[in-house]
């Protein structure tokens, strides 16, 4: 499938992959935000748009029936079932589009608000940013989901940071950056680390297995950058 060159005239990859149950696939540039275009099964672009997509512009077929997104695939290394945002929840979904497992809740009862691209570990884990209201402030943190669909831990960020992009995750460890700061959360020990990073643009963030290094893919020179973890 060629994309449309208007829409996507410097892309060597896309940030985001969603796809409905007709075989159609929606590819967006950057996560919740344009270009876009929808193909179809056979490879034919029979949409696209230059805004930020939402959900609720492709939900209905040309015939009128309601159609279910599965929105920011995130997949798993040597695994054929993915993780999406499925509504308000994350599904883990097997290659028929089975529910394995669902995750709609934090482990303190509150209700997931997903604010970054979610990442699978090859456990069949997933760390993901969520946003929400707390004490009146609006706050980010780092939300690890089980294989099984049970969240178990929202995470406050370190002391001075509010925000993190591009995440890994290998099941063990969450990479994340934020400003000139390369942050890393051990699950095992439950503990944050940091280290000083130098302005490198990556737009996807990989954590190699059974390395200390995280990867970053800038996809607008290509590149790839390797830095050693803290």
């Amino acid at each position: 499938c060629a994309l449309p060159r208007e829409l996507f005239p410097d892309v060597r990859a896309v940030d985001v992959l969603a796809a409905y149950g007709d075989d159609h696939v929606i590819v967006i540039n950057e996560w919740r935000e344009g270009p876009w275009a929808e193909v179809d099964g056979d490879g034919h672009v029979v949409a696209s748009g230059d805004e930020p997509f939402h959900e609720s512009q492709r939900e209905v077929d040309p015939g009128g029936a309601r159609r279910e997104l599965l929105f920011g695939l995130a997949t798993m290394p040597g695994r054929t079932d993915v993780w999406a945002e499925v509504g308000d929840a994350f599904e883990r979904r097997d290659g028929e589009g089975r529910c394995l497992a669902r995750c709609e809740r934090l482990p303190d009862g509150r209700w997931l608000s997903p604010y970054s691209r979610p990442v699978a570990a090859p456990d069949g884990s997933l760390a993901v940013i969520d946003y929400a209201q707390i004490g009146g402030v609006m706050t980010q943190r780092l939300v690890l989901i089980g294989a099984d669909g049970v969240a178990r831990r929202a995470l406050s960020l370190p002391q001075g940071i509010d925000s993190l992009s591009g995440l890994a995750y290998d099941g063990e460890r969450v990479v994340g950056r934020h400003d000139d700061q390369l942050l890393v959360y051990d699950v095992s020990a439950d503990a944050w680390s940091s280290a000083p990073v130098a302005d490198i643009d990556g737009s996807l963030s990989l954590l190699p297995p059974g390395s200390d290094e995280l990867w970053l893919f800038d996809w607008q020179l290509p590149r790839m950058t390797r830095l050693a973890l803290p």
